[in-house]
């Protein structure tokens, strides 16, 4: 082999590994290109789903807070309940406290009454044996 094809074949290879070297860089270029796009990717969906987690704890804030409402009413009318059936408990013994007062009242006056009756009909025969003395007279 003559110098000259020598030469030659080593500017060939060298041309043929530029070559090469080029379409390696390029197709590193294009697998950065993809990898910086994949990762925007990923920073986009880390974003996203950080906004949709805070969305939604915001949302369980939201649920606490109301349940905390509810539970909060119902102490409260479970309270205002309890202070309503002591009134009505206490209502219901003043009026069983009063029942007991006008029966008490009612029998004590019907006990007059009966006395009463038992004057009346004292009265009464009195009156008969008084009109039947009178008439029996001659």
């Amino acid at each position: 082999m003559s110098n000259m094809e020598a030469r030659s074949a080593g500017a060939a290879a060298s041309t043929v590994a530029k070559v090469k070297a080029a379409d390696t860089q390029k197709e590193l270029d294009g697998l950065r290109t993809m990898q910086n796009a994949i990762v925007e990717r990923i920073d986009r969906f880390e974003e996203n789903t950080k906004k949709r987690f805070d969305a939604i704890d915001k949302r369980f804030d939201a649920l606490d807070e109301n349940f905390g409402a509810v539970v909060s009413a119902l102490n409260a009318a479970g309270e205002t309940t309890t202070a309503i059936a002591e009134r009505v408990r206490d209502n219901q013994e003043k009026a069983d406290k009063l029942f007991r007062q006008v029966i008490g009242g009612l029998n004590s006056h019907e006990k007059r009454l009966d006395a009463v009756d038992a004057t009346l009909a004292k009265i009464d025969q009195r009156t008969l044996d008084i009109r039947r003395a009178v008439l029996s007279r001659p």
